[in-house]
């Protein structure tokens, strides 16, 4: 890799990171989040061949790391205070999933769409809610799970 930017160095970034992820978020986002990335670390590395060498050596993981933090101040420049869609899809996807192990179907839709609206309100940045780890929002979890499920222990009560 050259020692200085040139396009074909940019093209051939954004196109292995766009590669990376376009199957989870489609073409348009990971292009765009792609470029953004490409824009960050033209600023703070203006090498190329520093980041060929960190992600040849021993320094892939720093390499990983680097690119997830460009990723995620990107994805909050382009969604800012809000959830990128291919995330908020997907946390709806995983919610409804799991929700189907203890709700009835009807009641599904309604808990995770009240759990996606307590989340997000907590966490508005696709960074906030894909850096904390699970354990951490355990307990904030719970809590949001049960005022979610509040009218439908209602409503079971009330039907016995």
């Amino acid at each position: 890799m050259p020692e200085t930017w040139t396009q074909e160095v940019e093209i051939v970034i954004k196109t292995e990171c766009t590669k990376a992820i376009v199957a989870d978020i489609g073409r348009n986002d990971a292009l765009a989040l792609c470029g953004c990335v490409v824009t960050k670390l033209k600023a703070e590395h203006p090498n190329p061949a520093e980041l060929d060498r960190m992600a040849q050596g021993n320094d892939s993981l720093s390499m990983e790391r680097l690119f997830m933090k460009y990723f995620m101040g990107c994805m909050d420049e382009a969604f800012p205070n809000q959830w990128a869609p291919f995330f908020k899809k997907q946390f709806v996807a995983d919610c409804m999933t799991n929700a189907k192990t203890y709700l009835k179907e009807d009641q599904v839709q309604p808990y995770c769409d009240c759990m996606t609206q307590k989340v997000q309100a907590r966490y508005p940045k696709t960074s906030q809610a894909l850096a904390l780890g699970i354990n951490e929002m355990d307990s904030e979890l719970e809590a949001m799970a049960a005022e979610c499920l509040k009218p439908f222990l209602e409503e079971k009560e009330a039907g016995e």
